[in-house]
């Protein structure tokens, strides 16, 4: 099954195309039992096939938003053609659906059916899956070798046989949503069944709990039923003798032994590393396992069902096996200080005032290709649409005269990795790097994050030796910074982008809404609408980073200190920045910050939002979040200090000077460290 983001979900869609006449008969062969299959279509439904493609295109946003939805759904012939003609109206996925889908479930009155298709959107078959309860659809995927995505169409209800899209609720697509239940799937065996499915349904944190220790993470990966092979049988010589086992979906790459107690007799089935079936090995009662070879192998193991001499096995008897992992450690742990340091020979020669600040897109870039040319074993940079195949909007190829748009130059969206091999130090397992990805300039008036940004991006360069933080971060993330997002905002000191759009209310999370035109909250007119949108959500697809920071910063409001997050889990990890930098900022500048006990809150007591679960819809960060990036937060910064003696005051103190950026630059800092120090104990 494909990455929608990743390739182009609505691209893809339009490439499935009607199966051959050899197809459709190979496609009666198979489905003899269930009556005669016609191909072809009428005129009117030859319209309803063009009007759907046209459909694919423009729900992508909508399925990228949520594939429960109806945007998922629509009525009328698939576009093989392939179903009996006396049902005029029937519901299926309007294109094949996400690689995340691990499970589909009705509620028994809809009868299924799964159209099969290969890796280029060829038709490969029709799976008749008839009056189901639950479908697992790595199973339906695995009866045609070629097979690789599906799209589900519901042949008829018990209700009706005119179909209409309200009848989606019949049928519920469950998703991979845990990230070791996910790693577990890759290769789609990790069926879960029962009280699983119910589990995965349950919030977040309810689901972290339950994976917080081995056993909870193995219980979701046993199942009842045959083992499936390469070659279509179970890999047991003696499978005959046995109609039920319980067996496990992949098991995790630290799993170093395994113990079995005197019920309990094991299959151990080796594969490559690409899930092919290799060969299988017996164990008897009483076994301890220990020759694993997770760099070349994955392992499945089946229980044999002696531990009751009978066949009715359930998944109980996971008791009866013992796995031991070896002991994970995060690969460095980060010293936390509450030092800031003087920026201003960073930020030499770099023009902050009012006057310059239009030329922030050439000064930022100017600045972060001097590290390209000083670091070149370490730095790149790219052009980030050319990244992802995408074309600019025409109003970043250069505006010359007034018009819809305002006069504006030729720009470019670039992406500057930070990136070096650890491989010496082995480069996989508990060694294997993680990624940061850190986006500026969502709003194009907030000129100081792309520059507190390069601060962060010139540590990693040259403050290695000056700061063991730096080179820890070095050693176990690959960094990547997108400087400024919306160039044409900040050419022209624009909150929204070209379109009046507020890219940060445009992402397509679950609960977006319209809001109407004309104001800062202007959504656009669709979810994912805006050329920027879809090129940040293409980068993520493109890095798979395991943190996200999209930042931003703000003038004259009443803290210093601000930053949202998306799980109550990361509430308390936010607040331990704010204690840091708190420190920090008092034991700098007390002039301005004051010396008493305080959070950096004014003198009334409030405590405005310096730490907050977000609610903003259409955000970045609840984007990554809802696409299950570890950890995702929106970090602010000021661009003044507008504190005297502890106090607020609405006079702008230190605009854009090199003490404001010394506070942005460890705010900045700190959370990264915090954050990624969460994200190594926690991969």
């Amino acid at each position: 099954m494909i990455d929608i983001l990743a390739r182009g979900m609505a691209a893809k869609a339009l490439q499935i195309g009607a199966p051959t006449d050899q197809q459709i008969e190979d496609a009666v062969s198979a489905l003899a039992d269930e009556g005669k299959i016609t191909a072809g279509a009428t005129a009117a439904q030859a319209d309803q096939i063009e009007s759907n493609k046209t459909m694919v295109g423009q729900l992508s946003e909508a399925l990228e938003k949520n594939i429960n939805t109806q945007a998922l759904w629509e009525s009328g012939h698939i576009i093989s053609g392939g179903l009996e003609e006396d049902y005029q109206t029937r519901i299926r996925t309007i294109d094949c659906i996400p690689e995340n889908v691990v499970w589909i479930k009705t509620d028994g009155e809809a009868k299924v059916r799964a159209f099969l298709y290969d890796a280029d959107g060829a038709f490969v078959a029709i799976s008749s899956l008839g009056w189901v309860q639950a479908m697992f659809v790595p199973d339906v995927l695995a009866e045609q070798t070629q097979a690789v995505q599906m799209r589900v169409v519901v042949q008829s209800t018990t209700v009706t046989q005119v179909i209409d899209t309200t009848y989606s609720e019949h049928i519920e697509l469950i998703v991979m949503t845990d990230r070791t239940l996910s790693r577990a799937g890759e290769a789609g065996d990790a069926k879960m069944i029962g009280g699983e499915i119910t589990k995965l349904q349950e919030t977040n944190r309810q689901q972290m709990k339950r994976l917080a220790g081995l056993d909870g993470v193995l219980d979701t990966a046993w199942e009842c039923g045959h083992i499936k092979t390469s070659d279509g049988t179970d890999g047991l010589s003696s499978a005959a003798n046995f109609t039920k086992r319980i067996r496990s979906g992949f098991l995790p790459d630290d799993v170093r032994k395994i113990s079995t107690d005197e019920a309990a007799a094991l299959y151990v089935f080796r594969y490559d590393m690409d899930g092919n079936f290799v060969d299988y090995k017996e164990y008897s009662t009483f076994a301890e396992v220990r020759d694993f070879d997770h760099s070349t192998y994955r392992y499945r193991i089946s229980l044999r069902d002696g531990a009751s001499s009978s066949n009715d096995i359930d998944l109980s008897y996971v008791e009866h096996v013992t796995v031991s992992c070896a002991v994970k450690r995060s690969l460095v742990t980060f010293d936390i200080d509450h030092n800031m340091r003087d920026v201003s020979d960073a930020l030499s020669g770099v023009d902050l005032s009012t006057d310059a600040l239009p030329e922030t897109l050439e000064q930022v870039y100017e600045l972060f290709d001097g590290l390209v040319t000083a670091h070149p074993d370490y730095v790149t940079k790219s052009d980030a649409a050319q990244l992802c195949s995408m074309s600019y909007p025409t109003y970043a190829n250069g505006v010359t005269s007034s018009g819809t748009y305002d006069i504006t130059p030729a720009y470019k969206t670039y992406l500057y990795s930070f990136c070096e091999s650890n491989t010496y130090a082995g480069n996989d397992g508990t060694c294997k790097k993680a990624k940061l990805l850190i986006v500026c300039g969502v709003h194009g008036s907030e000129y100081a994050a792309p520059y507190n940004a390069y601060l962060f991006a010139k540590q990693l360069c040259d403050g290695i030796l000056s700061d063991v933080n730096f080179f820890k971060l070095r050693a176990a993330f690959d960094v990547y910074i997108l400087p400024c997002l919306n160039g044409y905002g900040l050419y022209h000191n624009l909150r929204t982008n070209a379109n009046g759009v507020n890219l940060n209310r445009n992402f397509p999370v679950l609960n977006w809404t319209l809001a109407e035109e004309d104001t800062d909250d202007y959504t656009g007119a669709s979810a994912g609408s805006e050329f920027e949108t879809q090129l940040a959500m293409a980068i993520t697809a493109y890095l798979k980073p395991d943190i996200v920071i999209d930042h931003h910063n703000y003038s004259r409001l009443q803290r210093q200190f601000y930053t949202t997050v998306c799980d109550d889990r990361w509430l308390g990890l936010m607040y331990q920045s704010l204690v840091d930098c708190s420190i920090a900022f008092k034991k700098q500048y007390p002039d301005y910050f004051g010396s008493g006990y305080s959070l950096l809150i004014n003198q009334a007591g409030d405590a405005p939002a310096s730490v907050s679960k977000s609610t903003s819809k259409g955000t970045l960060a609840r984007w990554c979040y809802e696409k299950g990036i570890l950890f995702s937060s929106t970090v602010e910064v000021s661009n003044s200090i507008n504190f005297v003696g502890g106090v607020y005051s609405d006079a702008a103190n230190d605009y854009m000077g090199m003490s404001t950026f010394s506070v942005a630059e460890y705010t900045l800092r700190n959370v990264i460290l915090r954050a990624g120090q969460w994200t190594l104990d926690n991969r």
